[in-house]
C-alpha cells in the first residue's frame, strides 16, 4: 500500500512538469521596483491564445512587497492573482503603428495597457495613450518574454 501511495504522489508531482494544454500567445515577467506607491512588484503575465490571436484570457500574478524606501504604514507583502480578457489593437501615433495589449478589468493598482515591442518586450503605454513609455519609470515597468523552453512556461 505504501508503495502505491508513493507512486501516486510521484506521478501527481510530475503533472506540473507536463506541457500546458492550451495555446499560449506569450509569457512575460519582470520586476517593477521603485514605484511611487511604495510597493516593489514581481510580475508574471500569461496571455492565452494561438500565435495569431488578437484576444484571449490573461493570467496575472503580482507579488507586492514594500519598497526599501517605503514607510512602515505600507504594510506586508501580498500576492495578487487576476484573470480576465486581453485584447490586442493597433494605434497610429508619432508616425508609427503600435500593437497595444489591453488587460481588461485589471486591478487599478497595476498596469493594464502595454505596447508589444518588436523584440516581444511589453512596455507600458505612455500617458499620451498611444506610444510606449520610454521614460525611466516605463523602462522599470517593462516585462520581458520568458523563453518557450523555460520551466513553467505558460503557467502562473
Amino acid at each position: 500500500m505504501r508503495g502505491k501511495l508513493w507512486l501516486l504522489a510521484a506521478a501527481l508531482s510530475l503533472v506540473g512538469c507536463m506541457d500546458h494544454t492550451r495555446p499560449i500567445f506569450g509569457d512575460w515577467h519582470g520586476y517593477q521596483n521603485g514605484n511611487p506607491d511604495g510597493w516593489d512588484r514581481s510580475v508574471a503575465l500569461v496571455l492565452e491564445g494561438p500565435p495569431d490571436a488578437r484576444h484571449g484570457i490573461y493570467h496575472l500574478r503580482v507579488l507586492r512587497r514594500p519598497s526599501a524606501l517605503s514607510s512602515p504604514s505600507v504594510g506586508m507583502s501580498h500576492d495578487v492573482r487576476w484573470q480576465d480578457i486581453w485584447v490586442e489593437h493597433t494605434v497610429a501615433a508619432g508616425g508609427n503603428h503600435w500593437t497595444v495589449i489591453e488587460l481588461q478589468s485589471a486591478p487599478s493598482s497595476e498596469y493594464s495597457s502595454y505596447i508589444l515591442m518588436p523584440e516581444r518586450t511589453l512596455v507600458p503605454v505612455a500617458p499620451d495613450g498611444g506610444t510606449p513609455d520610454l521614460s525611466d519609470a516605463g523602462q522599470k515597468a517593462r516585462l520581458t518574454p520568458r523563453p518557450v523552453t523555460a520551466h513553467g512556461y505558460g503557467r502562473i
